[in-house]
């Protein structure tokens, strides 16, 4: 169950070539409706699916106590992901990029373990009953309170006297762990080593008609150690509260005298890992309060560009991970057997898809970190709006037709003072977004109008409406939302485009606006740009 369409035909071609029977789903949704309609004996699942990820899908499988053996196959790596998907229910986790041969040792080790034996959980004797996975014990449908090692069993004969356990008792200790019948008495006895044993007798008869003595012994000496070593830790930890206690007071009374090298204490242990802690202002005097109120801005900024940067390394190398993960994949079961010279040419020609794909990205984000940086030099010149409007239009003529969707540029005239071929690429990206959500038969609308001194430039889709959850982050890097219709070079979108529009706005000293339009049907792209241009 894989989104990325090389990957799983890779995947799904090695393991019928291993003589394997493959069916596979390119979304949640599909993946859900084949996992309910059919039985299997091993689930290969990506984590990052269309419509209903892999984490819910597989606790929703889980749910219905299904038992089939599941791996996780992701880019994702880090430790947090792992245990999560472990957790989860998954019952293997392999992360890309992987050895072909390693995917299919993994396959055949969770499919041996599923049909493995359960050990036996109940044992019985006469109307003794014994549960050794919940341990617990009944005799005549009634429940014995037992603890763990009070009983252990002995075998004495007719005389009274200890038989040597290992030699003629032939039963295991968990069997006759409690078998005393309701008639039997119980009485003291005290071992050769001084231990005292509380018992209780049966008669039994062995094998040869012989009878003897079965003894279900209680060890007291271990239960009059096990209080006194209760009542000695009962001591300490009171010593102990005691002192922690007494250390806390020093420590407050201390923090009171000084409650500027207090702060100074608090600010020098927060690290990278904890900057979610604040100082807020109202738990200090007056006289630091604003102090306080500026580190904690501080610290917010700070958390808010490690978290971006920790969600850009974990989305790239995810991005990075997919193209070359197919371009291994590809060559690992192109090179497994011998083929003909078009099927080495078919595979050369989709791997060549996949470098051009790396090649984009790697370029996109080069852009995005100059921009950041301010590196990219803008060349600003008189550009004509109508005239860029009518080259985005030709661009995409091809994909408008097929999708029958009308561009209405008839709002787009003026100058503006800019960098044309950034203008172009930001609209194109526009554009390109717009077409994975307009509707068959939709349409595009580009504009220009002042506002304020300020040149506007209007880019309006009948798409669906933004949520609310997903407007604050749209213009964050490899942010994406699930869309109704793949990308022409049927990889999809890196996740880029609006943020390189970002990019390209901040270095006009503008900025890049959205907002769904009134009645909630279609969205608008606001690119604004200030009065000097």
């Amino acid at each position: 169950m894989e989104d990325d369409n090389p990957t799983a035909s890779y995947v799904a071609k090695g393991l019928k070539e291993a003589g394997m029977s493959v069916q596979r789903a390119a979304d949640g949704r599909a993946a859900l409706d084949m996992l309910i309609g059919e039985d299997f004996d091993c689930v290969i699942l990506d984590i990052m699916l269309p419509f209903i990820d892999g984490m819910t899908l597989l606790k929703t499988f889980r749910a219905s106590n299904a038992l089939t053996p599941v791996i996780m196959l992701t880019a994702k790596d880090a430790v947090e992901d792992r245990v999560r998907g472990l957790s989860g229910g998954a019952d293997d986790y392999l992360v890309k990029p992987f050895a072909f041969s390693e995917l299919l040792a993994r396959i055949h080790a969770v499919t041996r373990r599923r049909g493995a034996p359960a050990p036996q959980a109940r044992l019985s004797a006469e109307d003794l009953e014994m549960d050794s996975v919940k341990h617990t014990v009944t005799r005549g449908g009634k429940s014995i309170e037992l603890t763990n090692e009070h009983y252990t069993s002995l075998l004495a004969d007719g005389e009274g006297k200890i038989l040597d356990q290992s030699e003629h008792f032939p039963f295991s200790y968990a069997q006759f762990m409690e078998l005393l019948p309701q008639d039997s008495r119980n009485f003291f006895w005290r071992s050769p080593e001084g231990e005292r044993f509380l018992l209780g007798r049966r008669t039994v008869f062995g094998d040869a008609g012989t009878d003897g003595y079965v003894l279900v012994a209680r060890n007291l000496e271990k239960e009059y150690r096990r209080k006194y070593r209760l009542l000695q830790a009962s001591c300490w930890f009171t010593l102990f509260t005691a002192a922690v206690i007494g250390l806390l007071s020093f420590a407050f009374a201390k923090m009171t005298l000084s409650p500027l090298s207090r702060m100074g204490g608090y600010i020098g242990a927060i690290t990278a890992k904890d900057l979610h802690r604040r100082l807020h202002a109202q738990s200090w005097p007056a006289e630091l309060r604003p102090l306080a109120r500026a580190f904690d801005r501080m610290l917010a900024r700070l958390e808010d560009n490690f978290i971006r940067l920790n969600r850009f390394s974990s989305d790239l190398a995810h991005e990075l991970r997919t193209p070359i993960h197919q371009l291994r994949m590809a060559l690992e079961v192109t090179l497994s057997k011998s083929r003909s010279k078009a099927e080495y040419e078919d595979s050369l020609s989709s791997q060549l898809e996949s470098v051009a794909r790396l090649n984009r990205l790697v370029e996109e984000l080069l852009f995005v970190a100059r921009a950041e940086s301010g590196e990219s030099a803008v060349q600003k010149t008189r550009v004509d709006i109508a005239a860029t409007a009518e080259k985005v239009k030709d661009f995409f003529q091809d994909s408008l037709d097929e999708q029958q969707v009308e561009m209405d540029l008839s709002a787009a005239h003026g100058l503006l003072h800019a960098d044309g071929q950034m203008l172009l690429r930001a609209l194109v990206n526009l554009t390109a977004n717009a077409l994975r959500y307009v509707p068959r038969g939709g349409h595009i609308r580009i504009g220009a109008e002042q506002e304020k001194g300020e040149t506007v430039i209007t880019f309006f889709n009948d798409g669906p409406a933004i949520g609310p959850e997903h407007m604050g982050r749209l213009f964050d890097r490899f942010y994406k939302i699930d869309s109704p219709r793949p990308s022409p070079d049927g990889y999809g979108g890196s996740g880029l485009g609006l943020s390189i529009v970002a990019s390209i706005m901040k270095l006009h000293g503008g900025r890049a606006e959205v907002h769904n339009a009134k009645g909630g049907k279609g969205v608008v792209f606001r690119l604004v740009f200030p009065s000097k241009n």
